[in-house]
């Protein structure tokens, strides 16, 4: 956008007339984005706010709007696609949940095609939807895949590694695999502390699942 806006002043100051055309191009570009922004922002609060239905036909509408901006090759089309998929899978719609979840999969890989944070975190999001699905198997072997990753792109200890140990430990916990699950949430718990050495929300929530498992 920017580099757009250096040529249009170029191309005034040069004489060109066709620098007027641009400069009004690069206007309505701008209106555009900045809608997408403000679309995407709001079906954010109406989410954080419970009201799922109304997030969902904003949801909609900066899906559309991305689409038409940046089509399927741009992170803010992956945003808008998990966005609504998110909703969608709150509401228990499952299977228009997979469709956007996938099609999000699919373009992040494209943009990313080895190790990243947001194919990761993309491969997460489709064990989550399966795993609500009943389908462990199948969640099974992208939980591991993201976790593998994650341990690739951070080695030492962080967030991102306790959030996918974290989630094969769920879903071993939900195919009744305990012991499976034990070691896993004991390593969240010690790299929490390590990450956040005062008292934290996510040590709170270690320490509770852990006492979950324990109880069973």
């Amino acid at each position: 956008m920017w580099v757009m806006v250096q040529v249009a002043e170029r191309m005034a100051e040069a004489g060109n007339p066709n620098a007027y055309c641009l400069r009004r191009f690069t206007a309505q570009l701008a209106q555009l984005i900045g809608n997408w922004k403000q679309l995407y922002q709001r079906a954010t609060q109406l989410y954080h706010q419970g009201q799922y239905s109304q997030a969902v036909i904003v949801a909609e509408q900066a899906l559309a709007l991305a689409r038409q901006l940046w089509e399927d090759e741009h992170l803010n089309t992956v945003a808008s696609l998990n966005n609504l998929a998110l909703l969608y899978h709150l509401q228990g719609c499952l299977a228009a949940a997979e469709s956007l979840y996938k099609a999000a999969f699919v373009m992040i890989k494209r943009l990313f095609p080895t190790d990243h944070p947001d194919v990761a975190q993309s491969l997460n999001n489709l064990a989550g939807l399966y795993q609500s699905q009943g389908c462990l198997a199948v969640a099974e072997p992208l939980c591991e895949e993201a976790l593998a990753m994650n341990k690739r792109l951070f080695p030492t200890d962080h967030p991102n590694v306790a959030q996918s140990l974290n989630n094969l430990a769920a879903l071993y916990r939900l195919q009744g695999r305990l012991s499976a699950a034990k070691p896993l949430l004991e390593e969240v718990l010690a790299m929490n502390k390590r990450l956040f050495p005062q008292d934290h929300p996510r040590i709170a929530t270690s320490l509770n699942n852990l006492a979950g498992l324990y109880h069973l």
